[in-house]
């Protein structure tokens, strides 16, 4: 997946950051009340996206790691659930939420 340059979700064109210490690049779109979505990609890998990161509320940060295909849900107080992988299908922020909570109850 490439780095996209505007939200998936409400299409507002992405915050960039560059952390030239780790030559990583994120991508974020955090200025709307109903999402927080971040990407992050190496710099020297063409842009493509390594991780995607949803921040649900203040506690919880669902992340994807599309090179290691992990799915995991971190949360502030060092809770760490594992999901099933599966791709983020982001051109709907209220279906992906509905999707991560069913595979929350049946996992």
């Amino acid at each position: 997946m490439k780095m996209p340059t505007h939200c998936p979700f409400c299409k507002d064109v992405m915050l960039t950051d560059y952390e030239q210490m780790w030559e990583v690049l994120h991508k974020k779109c955090s200025r709307r009340l109903g999402h927080n979505i971040e990407f992050v990609a190496e710099v020297h890998d063409n842009d493509t996206v390594d991780v995607i990161a949803i921040k649900v509320n203040h506690k919880k940060i669902i992340m994807w790691s599309l090179f290691h295909r992990t799915l995991t849900i971190k949360s502030t107080d060092a809770l760490e659930y594992q999901l099933p992988f599966f791709e983020p299908e982001l051109f709907s922020y209220p279906k992906l939420m509905g999707k991560l909570k069913t595979y929350m109850v049946f996992s």
